[in-house]
């Protein structure tokens, strides 16, 4: 029997239609997001001119946190290291500084990744938290977290040049927005 036209163009139409619809859903899709975490990271900062309990300085700061293991979705990464610095009113107590930074991410390649963050350091009962927002390379659009527990001698901050420098254990880390 012979096969009339219409019957070839519903086919070719039914088949157009899966086609698109299935290019349309990739085309939407989220894109995937990575988070990465490093646990047992050394955090170490550095104020200037050095804060203490009462007075909110304005302050310089410069941290750098090296994280021998990570875990991420890109199986290369295996470690980590972060280099930032910003300013901001600051105290032992309260206060915000507001920095930008550069993740040094080790995957084994002597080109690596890297991924710049901007982020605000505030004080948390028993050490300072870092959150921002990765906003190039690797991880972008992510959550940065560095979170610095202990290092410090709190008596510092009574004394007449406060406290100068921190060294501290933690972790750093970023997660989907």
């Amino acid at each position: 029997m012979k096969r009339s036209r219409p019957r070839r163009r519903t086919t070719f139409l039914t088949i157009l239609t899966l086609l698109l619809g299935t290019l349309s859903m990739l085309g939407t899709a989220a894109p995937a997001h990575a988070a990465s975490t490093c646990n047992g990271s050394t955090v170490s900062g550095k104020f200037t001119p050095g804060i203490d309990a009462l007075d909110m300085d304005n302050q310089a700061f410069e941290v750098a946190v090296t994280s021998a293991v990570c875990t991420t979705s890109n199986p290369d990464i295996t470690s980590a290291r972060m280099e930032g610095h910003g300013s901001g009113p600051f105290s032992c107590t309260t206060g915000e500084i507001k920095g930008k930074g550069t993740i040094f991410w080790n995957d084994g390649s002597s080109n690596g990744l890297n991924s710049t963050v901007e982020w605000t350091l505030t004080n948390v009962t028993g050490g300072n938290l870092i959150q921002g927002t990765v906003k190039s390379g690797e991880f972008k659009g992510e959550k940065f977290r560095v979170e610095a527990v202990g290092g410090s001698n709190p008596t510092e901050c009574t004394k007449p040049n406060g406290l100068k420098s921190f060294a501290a254990t933690g972790s750093m880390q970023t997660t989907p927005a």
